[in-house]
């Protein structure tokens, strides 16, 4: 029967949608400092090589292992190694780093989770809709109609709704709590950039 594709078509969309969640709060995890403390630390490293004048050192230590898929790290070596353009374009040329290497692959599983949110309840309907359908037809098509047959038809036409509403809340929630983490790393990451590039714009001026 319909509604019963339809409650797979929901386990299938639900499991896709958990899915991108682990994924994103993954990213977030890697893409962060587990602490500040570990974050200056790194910084206060790049920064007495830049003002050594040891770029090379500098970016294999945005490349290493603990550092590269960190968006600081990723940023300070593009600024680095990118330390000869104009201020401007420098910074826009961080800004679309930022999109591509962080900001892209985190907004497209949240493309995921939204769909989930909205697709959700429109399977319910199409499931609660199916049910009924079937209930009505059992009866116009027999004279006497067996009550808890009839109930069953129409309570597992609600479960598909009660199914879409329950996975399209958390999910709703899930975005904001993401959109939130989200400006939470823009922030850390321009507030330890920054310093990085203080010191890479200064290199570049006094050369």
């Amino acid at each position: 029967q319909l509604h019963n594709s339809v409650y797979i078509a929901q386990l299938l969309l639900a499991v896709w949608g958990i899915y991108a969640v682990f994924f994103v709060f993954r990213q977030f995890r890697r893409r962060r400092f587990p602490s500040e403390a570990s974050r200056d630390s790194f910084l206060d490293t790049v920064r007495t090589q830049i003002e050594e004048g040891d770029f090379d050192g500098a970016e294999k230590l945005c490349d290493e292992q603990t550092h590269v898929y960190r968006a600081v790290p990723i940023l300070a070596k593009t600024a680095i190694s990118k330390r000869h353009l104009p201020p401007a374009k420098l910074r826009q040329t961080l800004a679309a780093t930022f999109d591509r290497e962080v900001r892209s692959t985190i907004e497209n599983q949240r493309a995921i989770i939204a769909t989930v949110a909205k697709g959700e309840p429109m399977l319910g309907l199409l499931g609660t809709v199916s049910g009924m359908i079937g209930a009505f037809g059992k009866i116009g098509s027999a004279e006497q109609v067996d009550p808890s047959a009839l109930g069953a038809d129409i309570s597992l036409a609600l479960v598909a709704t009660a199914i879409g509403l329950i996975v399209a809340f958390p999910m709703t929630v899930i975005q904001s709590i993401i959109e939130v983490r989200m400006r939470n790393l823009e922030d850390s990451t321009i507030e330890g950039l920054q310093i990085v590039l203080d010191d890479v714009e200064a290199t570049s001026t006094a050369a």
